[in-house]
């Protein structure tokens, strides 16, 4: 019997992700994003999506990765965390994925690292994604910083 799980797979630095499609709200082209002063670096500020404001965040930055100018891939995933949404600014999205529960692995202990943002690794074929469990992001205090930067 198959535990089949959906995820929404995308880009950072050529590197492949996923998240729980369940997560997602919508899926956008990146919009005019109006920075906040004194915010975290990896928060590039807010939107006005449908009357609503929606504090941006860099996937990029978050992750300490290499930051890249936005391009017409670029796009930003909107995600429920807490009941509050949040953009997150990836490279690219590229397809709607089935993973079987038991191809994806435990991620490797990190050292020196209490987050747990990571869901794990899955085996699709023979490529290797790093599925992100985006409700694990942020820290508590993070997400109060970014609720008080919308406030």
């Amino acid at each position: 019997m198959s535990d089949l799980k959906k995820y929404v797979g995308f880009k950072l630095a050529g590197e492949d992700f996923a998240v729980d499609i369940m997560v997602i709200e919508e899926i956008i082209r990146t919009i005019n994003i109006t920075p906040i002063p004194r915010s975290p670096d990896y928060v590039l500020g807010i939107v006005n999506l449908r009357e609503k404001v929606i504090p941006i965040v860099s996937l990029r930055k978050k992750l300490n990765m290499p930051v890249l100018e936005d391009d017409n891939d670029t796009r930003v995933i909107i995600s429920s965390i807490n009941n509050r949404r949040i953009g997150f600014v990836v490279d690219s999205v590229s397809e709607v994925l089935s993973i079987n529960t038991h191809d994806i692995d435990a991620t490797p202990c990190v050292k020196n690292s209490n987050e747990n943002h990571l869901e794990g690794i899955a085996r699709v074929g023979t490529e290797m994604i790093v599925i992100i469990d985006v409700l694990n992001l942020f820290s508590q205090r993070e997400i109060s910083e970014i609720e008080a930067l919308i406030e």
